[in-house]
């Protein structure tokens, strides 16, 4: 459950230089971000094909491979050929899926068909979607995205989202571009092309579809994991939007565990006028709700508290945080997850930075936090959260102190 070093030193906002930066955002996102095609409709059909056909085995990846080909260089404007071709791509996506046959699939010229037929294809969503499943799918390689890279496939899938509004289109194309943008090298290319305008219409266009939001949610994670697109992100205004979900999708632990990660990196790498802004579309609203509704689920918990440590870089957030629960929302995920070191360390590390306010204070002193920070420094007597948890009650003492010294001036 701990997690590493390198991950706490990251979100907490310690110093790295830019090279260990972007690896190790590109290694912890990648980890989560390759999209499954989970709750997606079967993209087969064939309007001439009898009852019983649908009793005769699937095509292989070599038939369906062969019919993509054959299919891909006729008119792609007649019915049958178009049935004949989403035949193929779905067997060859279905193959493909499994993590076979991707290497064979981009030797035999596969990419570039396929890239073709996405930009062709003008009025088939069933066929644009099978296309951006495919990309998708082989950009799980980091060899083989190259490939679709320098083969005009970003392009080619931007096209599509903006042609075809349908969900369907619009989940498959952003999982191809999510996919694409989990290399660091790609993220700009994608930026320049348009993607963030993408996910504000696709968000806004299928605004009831959980998996299109969530998947909006992964590219943006992946993209903010460059420091300098932040602030493009920001002036999206992608964030608010995805915010306006957390509340609805709160059930959803992996969109509230990818939205405060995003809120992290973000907060991490902008400067402090830009984190008010992030704060006016909403952002601390935005964490304080994902850690209230996830308060069992830890990676929600660790990014939450990350987020809002990285936001308290910004002094004026700090009262923000402070008045709007988040002091008791730190202490909660501290006596929620008292095995989990990654947990422990960030939140008392936020709740040092907020013993500068009197206010908060109060509320750790009535919640008995004190106590708290000798039970967490029993469980872990070495490593991030002894400096984090000894500084939180020295401040804690001193306070109680004061308080005590002013209470007997009083009485005086």
């Amino acid at each position: 459950m701990a997690a590493t070093q390198e991950e706490l030193e990251f979100l907490e906002g310690r110093h790295l230089d830019s090279e260990k930066t972007a690896s190790l955002s590109q290694h912890s996102v990648k980890r989560s971000s390759t999209i499954k095609k989970t709750k997606r409709k079967t993209l087969v059909r064939d309007s001439k094909k009898s009852q019983s056909s649908d009793l005769k085995p699937l095509l292989s990846f070599e038939e369906g491979f062969a019919l993509m080909m054959e299919t891909a260089a006729k008119d792609l404007t007649a019915s049958d050929v178009l049935d004949d071709l989403l035949k193929g791509l779905s067997a060859v996506d279905r193959i493909l899926e499994t993590g076979n046959k991707a290497v064979e699939f981009s030797e035999r010229d596969g990419i570039t068909v396929i890239v073709k037929v996405l930009q062709e294809i003008v009025r088939d969503g069933d066929i644009a979607a099978e296309c951006c499943w495919i990309m998708s799918n082989i950009c799980t390689r980091d060899d083989l995205c190259e490939k679709v890279i320098e083969k005009g496939g970003p392009r080619a899938v931007c096209g599509a989202l903006e042609r075809h509004k349908t969900v369907q289109v619009q989940h498959a194309g952003l999982a191809a571009i999510c996919n694409m943008v989990i290399l660091e090298e790609n993220r700009a290319l994608l930026c320049d092309l348009g993607i963030l305008q993408a996910l504000v219409n696709a968000i806004d266009r299928c605004p009831h579809s959980e998996w299109v939001v969530f998947t909006a949610a992964q590219v943006v994670q992946n993209i903010s994991g460059t420091a300098n697109l932040c602030h493009l992100v920001l002036q999206a205004d992608i964030l608010r939007k995805l915010g306006q979900f957390v509340e609805v999708m709160f059930d959803h632990d992996d969109l509230l565990q990818s939205v405060c990660w995003t809120t992290s990196c973000m907060a991490f790498a902008l400067d402090n006028s830009n984190r008010v802004a992030m704060y006016e579309d909403g952002a601390i609203t935005t964490v304080l709700k994902a850690l209230k509704s996830s308060s069992t689920h830890p990676g929600v918990q660790f990014t939450g508290c990350s987020a809002l440590s990285n936001l308290g870089r910004a002094e004026l957030l700090l009262e923000k945080i402070a008045a709007e629960g988040g002091v008791e929302l730190l202490i909660a995920a501290i006596r929620s997850h008292e095995r989990h070191q990654g947990i422990q360390a960030i939140a008392y590390r936020t709740l040092v930075l907020l013993c500068d306010f009197d206010i908060a204070l109060t509320i750790m002193r009535n919640l008995e936090l004190e106590a708290l920070c000798n039970k967490s420094l029993q469980m872990f007597p070495s490593g991030p959260v002894v400096p984090e948890a000894e500084e939180v009650r020295r401040r804690l003492v001193a306070f109680g102190r004061q308080q005590s010294g002013f209470k007997k001036c009083v009485l005086l």
